[in-house]
């Protein structure tokens, strides 16, 4: 009977010191390490999404092609911004911030919502430049150059593009008045976002979601080969902007990417991420994506 209690006394001290180490654990975490494996998750669970019920139907070998070379260039991406120190142009804003159009507003959920409307609409002003100023969609095309449009996709940019976006939004922290922890949270929602359309896969209900977000469906439109569909769908999270400019398209692109350029390999990539010229060598060819029909 001793040696029963002595075990479960001893179960039961091993479990309470494992909760008081898993608490402690937590405390050490911040949001952005929170959100850090909420976005691998999500990442996870749309390549799934995708394995299960795919829309634009390619041989595995050719996906296995794009999943390296798109994760390959995120991470390129990712070093270079973190060798450039480019998240203390964020600080810097922030120190010298007294100012902005929200600044007198408490915190609080009205004001977390409001900013990230106003950034998303920022955004959308924002991709919208990048289709309609030459300069801009020398940088733009690398994303678009994609023929295998997946979730990877999402993480598939020019580094120049990106560095210019850290000074859209760090505009956006003076404009606003918010401070960078904010800014960051806030980028790091919208990123799953980003991760959720560029997902190939048909969603059940999608039609009646693509009312307010920006679904899959939609944004396949803004990967299509013809400028007249590709130009269209600039929404990040929302598509009440798209609907409000009459920028919206509802189609099924018959391909993908950027007509008449070939995929580039890694090394293809990495100079296309430090060489931005109208003439670039590696040109991508888009071959015919066969497209799943709907069964609505």
């Amino acid at each position: 009977m001793y040696k029963y209690d002595d075990l479960l006394n001893s179960i039961h001290e091993h479990i309470l010191n494992t909760l008081i180490a898993l608490r402690e654990w937590l405390h050490t975490w911040s949001i952005l390490d929170a959100l850090g494996v909420l976005f691998l998750t999500v990442l996870g669970l749309c390549i799934y999404l995708e394995a299960r019920n795919p829309v634009l139907t390619r041989q595995a070998r050719v996906l296995m092609k794009s999943y390296p070379l798109n994760l390959s260039t995120f991470f390129f991406n990712d070093l270079t911004a973190s060798l450039l120190s480019l998240s203390s142009v964020y600080y810097l804003a922030d120190a010298v911030n007294g100012h902005g159009l929200l600044v007198g507003m408490e915190n609080g959920p009205l004001k977390y919502i409001l900013c990230f409307i106003l950034l998303d609409f920022t955004m959308y002003a924002w991709h919208y430049l990048m289709h309609h100023c030459d300069v801009l969609w020398v940088l733009h095309r690398v994303h678009h150059s994609d023929p295998n449009l997946n979730v990877t996709t999402g993480l598939r940019f020019h580094f120049g593009e990106l560095l210019l976006e850290v000074m859209v939004r760090t505009g956006f922290i003076l404009a606003m008045g918010i401070t960078v922890e904010f800014l960051l949270v806030t980028q790091a929602v919208m990123s799953l976002f980003i991760l959720f359309h560029h997902t190939n896969t048909r969603l059940p209900g999608e039609r009646y979601l693509a009312l307010i977000f920006i679904v899959p469906r939609l944004h396949r439109a803004h990967h299509s080969t013809l400028r007249s569909e590709h130009d269209s769908n600039y929404g990040a999270v929302f598509s009440v902007w798209d609907r409000l400019f009459h920028t919206l398209r509802e189609v099924e692109p018959e391909q993908i990417g950027i007509e008449g350029w070939d995929e580039p390999g890694f090394l293809g990539m990495v100079k296309s991420c430090i060489l931005a010229d109208f003439g670039w060598t590696h040109k991508m060819k888009t071959l015919p994506v066969p497209i799943r029909k709907s069964r609505e």
